[in-house]
């Protein structure tokens, strides 16, 4: 039975990003995925064509974007914000073009490209991906759900270390600006 020190639910980009950092960080990752295809929705978003962030440099005016959720993501976009996202991307091969209402989209306008750059990142980083994998039961001590859709973190054929149990690391689901 393998162990790993942290388990991502969902291969969307959320997920993929939270797989991928953990493993440079030098954590063991499972990625669980329950479509056949990793980043199957993102995909499809924009047409096609991946609407990847807003170009917004003003954290205040990105954050007010989001509605409700907006009190919760200064600290976030602290530390990972536009230029982030931008810097991540463009080291990776993928420019980024901005186009109307600051949305940065892919040069290449390939939904597939951005796909391709996160399967990249997870794999070099030694990550452990399982589609077609709908998570069972947790065996953790300590669990926080943050996203109301998903019901545990691990799957049943997975243990996790006693000795220091880990943090679930997962997707914190926050619909963008509309």
């Amino acid at each position: 039975m393998a162990e790993y020190d942290v388990i991502v639910v969902g291969g969307g980009a959320s997920g993929l990003m939270a797989a991928g950092r953990a493993a440079e960080m030098g954590k063991r990752v499972l990625l669980l995925e329950k479509n056949k295809k990793l980043g199957e929705k993102l995909g499809i978003s924009g047409g096609g064509r991946c609407n990847i962030t807003n170009a917004e440099d003003d954290v205040r005016v990105f954050a007010a974007m989001y509605g409700k959720a907006e009190q919760f993501l200064y600290s976030l976009f602290a530390q990972f914000g536009v230029k982030d996202t931008f810097t991540f991307f463009e080291s990776r091969g993928l420019p980024l073009v901005v186009q109307a209402r600051k949305r940065a989209f892919p040069a290449s306008e390939k939904a597939s490209d951005v796909i391709k750059v996160l399967e990249k990142y997870v794999r070099e980083g030694g990550v452990v991906v399982r589609t077609g994998s709908r998570p069972a039961a947790c065996r953790t001590r300590r669990l926080v759900q943050l996203a109301t859709d998903l019901s545990g973190c691990a799957s049943s054929t997975t243990r996790l270390r006693r000795r220091h149990p880990p943090s679930c690391l997962l997707r914190l689901l926050i619909n963008g600006p509309r």
